[in-house]
């Protein structure tokens, strides 16, 4: 005999319409490879339009994956380039996005930069990893969570890092080049993103972290073999294995999921 509170579970539409991202704005920082790059990819083959975001040095090849998101999914594709996200600059931004998209419902917020030192960090490269990989990451999420507390709510991604989890061993195995500043910063992202969970759960706002193990982008182009990650190929793919995690937290199906931290790394953190 069916219970009585089985028909509260059936479901009118299709379970992969969970999934789907059409209709749906979303931005991806660092788009122009890497992590950043397969996120685009996959929002976009879900059927969202997208903003990629970049530094000036990034354009052409932010352009032409614009092109090619566009031709193959056939959705819109803009491409926005700020080296400096000051409050001037933010309101520049917020503005475009505003112009272009209209408004953001999912946000991949990610950025990579590592300088060649240890733990002894000159105070200086201290300062730039923690601009680059905190302060902007800071201004970036404020700017998303003000846009989707002012529309329909959304989601917000945040790419931690794998020097948290394996700080121990990072500086002789997985981490190309080992850096106190930029593993610091990523530790302080986990923070802020939680936080910004908590505050941002009654505007309809879900914020959680992806933890990647280490892989390949432009700039870290340290012989992948030497440091343990395995070859160039292989990192790439791990890339592209993030996609269908990035899809889940950025779609609704993970309705019901935020403040998390997910590790992504094949028993790289077992």
């Amino acid at each position: 005999m069916d219970h009585p509170l089985d028909a509260r579970v059936e479901r009118k539409t299709n379970i992969f319409d969970l999934f789907s991202l059409k209709g749906k704005k979303a931005m991806v920082t660092k788009a122009a490879d890497g992590i950043g790059k397969s996120s685009a990819m996959a929002f976009a083959e879900a059927g969202a339009d997208l903003a990629l975001l970049g530094d000036e040095r990034d354009s052409d090849q932010l352009e032409r994956l614009a092109e090619e998101l566009e031709e193959r999914f056939d959705v819109k594709v803009a491409v926005f380039c700020c080296n400096n996200l000051g409050d001037e600059q933010l309101d520049a931004l917020r503005e475009e996005l505003l112009q272009e998209m209209g408004t953001i419902d999912v946000a991949h917020i990610n950025t990579r930069i590592q300088v060649e030192e240890e733990a002894l960090v000159s105070e200086e490269s201290w300062k730039l990893a923690l601009h680059e990989n905190l302060d902007n990451i800071f201004q970036t999420g404020r700017l998303v969570q003000q846009l989707m507390q002012e529309h329909r709510g959304g989601s917000i991604i945040f790419t931690f890092s794998a020097a948290e989890s394996n700080v121990e061993e990072g500086a002789d195995t997985f981490c190309p080049l080992p850096d106190a500043a930029y593993d610091s910063a990523k530790t302080a992202i986990s923070q802020y993103a939680r936080m910004l969970a908590a505050f941002s759960a009654r505007k309809g706002i879900r914020v959680n972290t992806l933890c990647p193990k280490p892989s390949w982008t432009v700039e870290n182009q340290v012989p992948l073999g030497e440091t343990g990650l395995g070859s160039q190929i292989e990192s790439l793919e791990e890339n592209e294995k993030l996609q269908g995690v990035l899809l889940f937290l950025a779609s609704d199906a993970s309705s019901s999921i935020t403040g998390a931290h997910i590790p992504v790394g094949g028993g790289f953190f077992s």
